[in-house]
């Protein structure tokens, strides 16, 4: 396991092993990956950002995300993906990623 800088454990060393058995997990493991690859930008990296305080209650170590709006930032990638349904997919990926925090719990 990746340790931080400051020496603690973090679970992105060990990217989505074992997450695709929860619901939305598929989600997580790739946002952690990304997070771990250093690409923070992409659907599943700012979906995890933006559930990081509820995945590090679960024990996750993800760092505060660098950009002031996550969620914006998540919407207008979707919509460049998606266009006009892209509301549509915000929810949907935010119900996943609320389904696994859940279950992982």
């Amino acid at each position: 396991m990746k340790t931080r800088k400051d020496k603690t454990p973090s679970p992105l060393g060990r990217a989505g092993v074992g997450l695709e058995k929860y619901p939305g997990g598929e989600i997580i493991a790739k946002g952690l990956e990304d997070i771990n690859h250093g690409r923070i930008k992409t659907i599943e990296a700012l979906a995890v950002f933006i559930a990081s305080p509820r995945l590090n209650e679960l024990g996750f170590h993800i760092d505060e995300f660098i950009f002031q709006y996550p969620h914006l930032l998540l919407y207008k990638n979707l919509q460049k993906k998606y266009s006009d349904s892209a509301h549509e997919q915000y929810n949907a990926l935010m119900s996943r990623v609320a389904k696994f925090c859940n279950h992982y719990a």
